[in-house]
């Protein structure tokens, strides 16, 4: 099922936390401080019955968290790096004020399959099972602007690849020898843990400080249905590998290490508490060693392919599929598809598409995507597919409007920027407003931040900070982060945007990429380039001078003139666009 995973607070209750799914029945939990109630559905119960109930206190649990000091002799020769030093960290005041980037944590998950057993040998329960994760752990994790997603998961449910070792510690030791012949280069992560479906007298097992290393691994005990009370475990192993220390650790003596829930236990304490909140001890780890160091793994953003099983029904086309609606009654409804066997229908050439009409392919030439803007270029269906051609656009650089150029298929300049962000008669501020803004190297002018504080425009760069405008007939309402800002330099009122996000989200305040910023110049990355960084050379002699170039560097053709090359007549287009009609 979608969208039945939830997250979010108790309103008026700082620092209270929510986590719920309605995918089969009602579970979850909610904390307020030091309290904590739980929900879940009767097993079997006939009129849809749910337990909801207060946790009690557990005082901790007898099982701890094992974590060596890393050595090497810990690890298969292939995996070990040295040893690490965990520096003595101090807390770090404001630390939710900061604007940091979100941080993507890709992690994958192998099941044995005592945890299958577990589960009932039903994969459907180990799926819910794995977004159930998921949502708890970006749940705990949140604060941090750190976002767990799962990237992968192997279930073992025949034949484990890792044979379960007496204890936790040997266990770790086997499965990073598997890991390293089998999951490196065919499972995509940055941190990978076994999950068991047996009991141990430990909770978890992981080495600390090797997130982002080839050993970023761990292992823990999932036995039984207290999911929660798992996943915090899962949490802390993981909060290990990122280099976090135990709360009650040699460094946090003098420290008073407080979570708003401490009767509970945070997160990273040795016995690991039943809090869903990291200690203000963890918060300054994360920020002096995580954010601080900037490790890479955690800054690429992935892939937001959805997570599905590979299945006739989920309505995604797969290998071998050649239709998937996605339920008996969508089939029904458009008549081109089996919803049994994903096959299309006797007489159907398709069944979804802007070229696909009532089972049929529209005919060639006619159009499925329009031009958006005077750097687009229309596209066509072919006759034979039901999908519109891949979009495409005009070559970066192509000239538009008034000496500008176009650039990832828009024709960016600070006049449109400015009628974006203040009305149609707004436009570009003299070059005095950019200079005197610019330079400060605030949150209000700036040419970016470089993770610890905003960069000065160097004199050249200043038309490529924030945009500056003028002409302002209404001021805008915004949304929450961001700022009108008026500065007044010789009697002219120059109006920006200030921007308090984090830098992963969209600025409509910065100058965009490909702006003109001189004679023969463009912006990129808050720095005024040569033109030529763009790269456009395909020319429109290599088109006869009867087209443009697109972005593949193929001519889209006049109407008159044919592809490849616009040489012979023809109806226009491009050997990308599709055909367009010929009239």
């Amino acid at each position: 099922q979608d969208d039945c995973y939830y997250e979010g607070f108790v309103e008026g209750s700082p620092g209270s936390i929510v986590s719920l799914s309605t995918c089969f029945g009602i579970s979850g939990v909610l904390q307020i401080g030091d309290v904590r109630y739980e929900i879940k559905p009767v097993e079997n119960s006939s009129t849809f019955q749910h337990l909801i109930y207060r946790r009690a206190l557990e005082g901790g649990s007898h099982r701890l968290c094992q974590v060596p000091e890393e050595r090497k002799d810990h690890l298969p020769e292939e995996l070990g790096n040295g040893s690490r030093k965990i520096l003595v960290i101090e807390e770090v005041s404001g630390l939710q004020s900061l604007p940091v980037p979100t941080r993507y944590l890709e992690l994958a998950l192998v099941t044995n399959k005592e945890l299958f057993k577990v589960n009932n040998y039903n994969e459907t329960l180990m799926l819910h099972l794995f977004i159930s994760i998921s949502n708890l752990l970006n749940t705990v994790y949140k604060s941090m602007k750190l976002q767990i997603v799962i990237s992968a998961v192997e279930m073992w449910t025949r034949t484990d690849q890792v044979t379960a070792a007496h204890s936790l510690a040997r266990t770790l030791q086997v499965f990073a020898t598997w890991c390293q012949r089998d999951a490196v280069g065919r499972i995509n992560y940055d941190h990978i843990q076994l999950l068991l479906g047996q009991h141990y007298k430990e909770r978890g097992f992981a080495w600390k400080g090797t997130m982002c290393q080839m050993n970023s691994m761990g292992v823990v005990s999932f036995p039984g249905h207290d999911t929660i009370s798992n996943v915090m475990t899962l949490a802390h192993e993981i909060g290990h590998s990122l280099g976090f220390s135990h709360d009650d650790a040699k460094q946090f003596h003098d420290k008073f290490c407080d979570c708003n829930c401490t009767r509970r236990g945070c997160i990273m304490q040795t016995s690991p508490g039943s809090c869903l909140a990291f200690s203000n001890c963890t918060m300054g780890e994360y920020y002096n060693e995580v954010i601080r160091k900037n490790l890479p793994c955690l800054l690429n953003i992935p892939s937001l392919k959805p997570f599905l099983l590979e299945l006739c029904g989920n309505g995604v086309l797969e290998k071998e599929e050649e239709c998937d609606c996605g339920s008996d009654e969508a089939c029904l409804r458009e008549g081109c598809c089996f919803s049994s066997s994903c096959l299309l229908a006797p007489g159907a050439s398709c069944y979804r598409g802007e070229c696909c009409h009532k089972c049929q392919f529209q005919p060639a030439g006619k159009i499925c995507r329009e031009d958006k803007n005077i750097c687009d270029l229309p596209e066509y269906c072919n006759g034979s597919s039901g999908t519109c051609p891949i979009d495409v656009f005009k070559q970066d650089g192509t000239p538009c409007g008034d000496n500008d150029r176009c650039y990832d298929g828009h024709c960016h300049s600070h006049d449109a920027q400015c009628k974006a962000l203040f009305g149609r008669v707004a436009h570009r501020a003299p070059l005095s407003c950019f200079r005197e803004v610019n330079v400060r190297g605030d949150r209000c002018g700036n040419c970016g931040w470089n993770g610890t504080y905003y960069t000065k425009c160097l004199e050249e760069n200043v038309l490529c900070g924030r945009v500056q405008c003028v002409n302002i007939k209404k001021v805008p309402v915004r949304q929450d982060g961001e700022t009108v800002i008026q500065t007044t330099v010789n009697d002219q009122l120059c109006w920006g945007l200030e921007f308090h996000l984090a830098p992963d989200t969209p600025d409509a305040g910065s100058v965009k990429d490909g702006t003109s910023c001189g004679s023969n110049k463009i912006c990129m990355n808050r720095t005024c380039v040569s033109a030529a960084f763009l790269n456009n050379d395909c020319r429109e002699k290599k088109c006869n001078c009867r087209g443009v170039c697109n972005n593949k560097k193929n001519c889209h053709c006049d109407f008159g003139w044919a592809p490849p090359d616009c040489r012979l007549q023809g109806h226009g287009g491009s050997i990308d666009s599709g055909p367009p009609p010929s009239f």
